[in-house]
Protein backbone atom coordinates (compact mmCIF):
# COMPACT_ATOMS: atom_id res chain seq x y z
CA UNK A 1 0.00 0.00 0.00
CA UNK A 2 3.14 2.28 0.46
CA UNK A 3 3.27 2.46 -3.43
CA UNK A 4 -0.40 4.55 -3.60
CA UNK A 5 1.40 7.30 -0.95
CA UNK A 6 1.54 10.58 -3.33
CA UNK A 7 -0.76 9.28 -6.10
CA UNK A 8 -4.59 9.98 -6.75
CA UNK A 9 -7.07 7.90 -5.66
CA UNK A 10 -8.62 8.11 -8.61
CA UNK A 11 -5.69 5.71 -9.72
CA UNK A 12 -6.47 2.89 -6.81
CA UNK A 13 -10.40 3.06 -7.95
CA UNK A 14 -9.66 2.43 -11.50
CA UNK A 15 -7.27 -0.28 -10.63
CA UNK A 16 -9.28 -1.72 -6.80
CA UNK A 17 -12.96 -0.82 -8.35
CA UNK A 18 -15.43 1.50 -6.01
CA UNK A 19 -14.74 1.95 -2.58
CA UNK A 20 -17.11 0.03 0.38
CA UNK A 21 -17.26 3.92 1.79
CA UNK A 22 -16.16 7.01 1.13
CA UNK A 23 -16.14 9.52 4.59
CA UNK A 24 -15.71 13.44 4.39
CA UNK A 25 -14.06 14.91 6.99
CA UNK A 26 -14.59 18.74 8.17
CA UNK A 27 -10.90 19.82 6.83
CA UNK A 28 -11.61 18.73 3.49
CA UNK A 29 -9.74 15.12 3.65
CA UNK A 30 -11.66 12.19 2.86
CA UNK A 31 -11.20 8.62 4.06
CA UNK A 32 -11.87 5.97 1.17
CA UNK A 33 -12.10 2.27 2.40
CA UNK A 34 -12.28 -1.24 0.72
CA UNK A 35 -13.72 -3.75 2.52
CA UNK A 36 -12.96 -8.12 1.93
CA UNK A 37 -14.14 -11.07 3.52
CA UNK A 38 -11.96 -14.13 3.45
CA UNK A 39 -11.19 -16.89 5.08
CA UNK A 40 -12.46 -20.72 5.74
CA UNK A 41 -15.42 -22.67 6.13
CA UNK A 42 -14.84 -22.38 9.52
CA UNK A 43 -12.85 -19.07 10.51
CA UNK A 44 -13.93 -15.34 8.36
CA UNK A 45 -12.14 -12.65 8.89
CA UNK A 46 -12.81 -8.94 7.42
CA UNK A 47 -9.90 -6.60 6.05
CA UNK A 48 -10.85 -2.97 5.40
CA UNK A 49 -8.27 -1.28 3.65
CA UNK A 50 -8.14 2.72 3.88
CA UNK A 51 -6.72 5.61 2.24
CA UNK A 52 -7.13 9.37 3.70
CA UNK A 53 -7.03 11.47 0.95
CA UNK A 54 -6.12 15.72 1.21
CA UNK A 55 -8.90 17.96 -0.27
CA UNK A 56 -7.57 17.88 -3.68
CA UNK A 57 -7.83 13.34 -3.76
CA UNK A 58 -3.85 12.98 -3.04
CA UNK A 59 -3.31 9.84 -1.18
CA UNK A 60 -1.11 10.87 2.14
CA UNK A 61 -1.55 8.18 4.16
CA UNK A 62 -3.47 4.56 4.30
CA UNK A 63 -4.31 2.05 7.27
CA UNK A 64 -5.45 -2.04 7.11
CA UNK A 65 -7.02 -3.72 9.68
CA UNK A 66 -8.19 -7.70 9.26
CA UNK A 67 -6.42 -8.54 6.34
CA UNK A 68 -4.39 -11.47 5.18
CA UNK A 69 -0.09 -10.31 5.08
CA UNK A 70 -0.11 -10.52 1.14
CA UNK A 71 -3.34 -8.20 0.67
CA UNK A 72 -1.25 -5.61 1.90
CA UNK A 73 1.95 -6.21 0.14
CA UNK A 74 2.33 -3.66 -3.23
CA UNK A 75 2.23 -5.13 -6.36
CA UNK A 76 5.80 -3.46 -7.26
CA UNK A 77 6.93 -5.53 -3.76
CA UNK A 78 5.29 -8.61 -5.05
CA UNK A 79 7.22 -7.80 -8.69
CA UNK A 80 10.13 -7.79 -6.97
CA UNK A 81 9.46 -10.86 -4.78
CA UNK A 82 8.78 -13.37 -7.78
CA UNK A 83 11.81 -11.72 -9.64
CA UNK A 84 14.08 -12.72 -6.70
CA UNK A 85 12.63 -16.27 -6.63
CA UNK A 86 12.99 -16.50 -10.43
CA UNK A 87 17.26 -15.45 -10.02
CA UNK A 88 19.40 -18.88 -9.56
CA UNK A 89 21.11 -19.11 -6.34
CA UNK A 90 24.80 -19.69 -5.55
CA UNK A 91 25.98 -22.64 -4.13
Amino acid sequence: MDSWQGRHIEEVIGNWGAPSSMLQLEDGKKVYSWVSNWGSAYLMSTCRQSFTTSSKGIIKNWRYTGCPHWQSISMDKINQMSSDLSQPTEK
